[in-house]
């Protein structure tokens, strides 16, 4: 990227387990931008959904080193939490613990949405009004608790399968357009090890023509004249599959903006909300 001057931003995705003082100097020496550490509630519910593979919790142990983290310049820092049916009411407690440690300024709230993976069984059970109901309903809670978080939840702003130069490296060094694809080999979009020529990427034929597809939605938005086309860029394309098999159809979260919309606004202007 130094040789072609291409701006280049670098983000990490992890549990923190493992997250040092050491990795992350040697990572911000090589551009990267932004941590992400995943805290799924409190102590009682994380320890419960992501123990070691002994049984014991992770809880303290990650959040030790998410104040470390939170020690150091040069990146921002985000809180992730996979809201679903056992995390959407224990959010206060977490937010308590964070604000009890003074990092309600040093990190930002991410309300992901548990997707299924690519199976039968999965996305027969996939509810995505359920699923859209309870992340608005702990948005509102974060936004009432004045964290920062993004500003409409559960989207990765323009979705990133649509985007030509946003890749995700997984732990084989693969690459893909998103997280969610990581679970679908055949969507992979190459490798940092491979033989690379003119700093191209050997990404696979169906996978290039699935993300080339993925942008045609956008027409269908511009069409609908939608107003908040310029936030969500046509909606999450893996949710489009689940729901329609294909990832160019429509995924429109338009109830939950019109229910978090007004609040995620006069929140990220630094407004009271509307609704006090």
């Amino acid at each position: 990227c130094d040789r072609l001057s291409i701006p280049l931003e670098i983000s990490l995705t992890t549990n923190g387990l493992n997250l040092s003082s050491k990795i992350l100097h040697e990572l911000r020496s090589c551009g990267l931008t932004y941590v992400r550490v995943t805290l799924d509630g409190p102590p009682a519910v994380h320890d419960l959904r992501r123990p070691t593979l002994k049984g014991s919790g992770t809880f303290n142990r990650i959040f030790t080193n998410l104040e470390m983290a939170a020690s150091l310049d040069g990146f921002g820092i985000g809180v992730a939490v996979n809201v679903d049916e056992t995390t959407v009411n224990s959010i206060d407690a977490l937010l308590d613990i964070l604000q009890a440690a003074g990092l309600n300024d040093d990190v930002e709230m991410i309300l992901e949405p548990v997707l299924p993976k690519m199976s039968d069984y999965a996305v027969g059970t996939y509810r995505p009004e359920k699923m859209l109901k309870n992340i608005a309903k702990v948005f509102l809670r974060v936004v009432d608790r004045e964290f920062a978080t993004p500003l409409l939840p559960g989207l990765c702003g323009s979705c990133n399968a649509t985007q030509e130069n946003s890749f995700v490296i997984d732990w084989n060094g693969d690459l893909f357009r998103c997280s969610f694809t990581m679970l679908e080999q055949s969507l992979s979009c190459g490798s940092i090890s491979a033989d690379l020529k003119n700093g191209e990427l050997a990404a696979a034929c169906d996978a290039q023509k699935t993300f080339a597809r993925a942008v045609d939605v956008l027409n269908v938005c511009q069409e609908k004249q939608c107003p908040y086309l310029p936030l969500c860029a046509g909606g999450c394309r893996y949710q489009a599959w689940l729901k329609k098999g294909d990832w160019s159809a429509p995924s429109c979260p338009v109830r939950l903006f019109d229910k978090v919309a007004a609040d995620a606004f006069a929140h990220s202007f630094g407004l009271k909300t509307r609704r006090h």
